[in-house]
């Protein structure tokens, strides 16, 4: 998993994180917020990178779906 590799540890340890088995420390949750902001503002990039290229019909359609 990709969020494993930036956070520097193996998978066993962040599935334990994720299903709450045992809790990261406040620096690595910290880590993990910053990833997940980043992993978001990617994909609204993304988004709004499709809807500037898009027909100007489907175009109008995706803003409206927001």
């Amino acid at each position: 998993m990709e969020l494993a590799g930036v956070l520097g540890v193996v998978q066993p340890q962040l599935s334990a994180w994720l299903t709450r088995r045992i809790e990261p420390s406040g620096e690595v949750t910290l880590q993990i917020q910053a990833w997940l902001w980043r992993e978001r503002e990617a994909e609204e990039r993304e988004r709004a990178a499709r809807i500037a290229t898009a027909p100007a019909r489907l175009s109008a359609a995706l803003k409206g779906a927001k």
